[in-house]
């Protein structure tokens, strides 16, 4: 059997350009004292970013849902009043097109 072309140890990896930019995330999501609140990280260079909170009953009904304006490059911090009769609320996070920005995130109201 023939020896390897190339041993590869202990190596470290050098990028011609700038590392990648981080993405846009929910990054907590938390239900404190009758308020849903998340952080959401909205990625540099993003414009009309909008968070949507949705709160569900526990049949799954949509029982409401608010909006807030996000700022791309930074963590916004959000608070949204809980629905005394909802058992899920859901945040996501959409472009100026309404198209998500990543995945959402969910947590129970009860």
């Amino acid at each position: 059997m023939a020896a390897p072309f190339f041993t590869l140890l202990n190596a470290t990896v050098h990028y011609n350009s700038e590392a990648p930019a981080a993405s846009t995330a929910i990054t907590s999501l938390t239900l404190s004292g009758g308020s849903v609140k998340a952080t959401v990280y909205v990625a540099a260079g993003v414009s009309g970013a909008r968070a949507v909170c949705a709160q569900y009953d526990g049949n799954g009904r949509l029982l409401g849902a608010a909006t807030r304006s996000l700022t791309a490059g930074q963590d916004n911090g959000l608070t949204f009043a809980a629905n005394a009769a909802g058992a899920t609320a859901k945040i996501f996070v959409l472009d100026s097109s309404f198209a998500p920005l990543c995945t959402g995130r969910g947590c129970a109201l009860k």
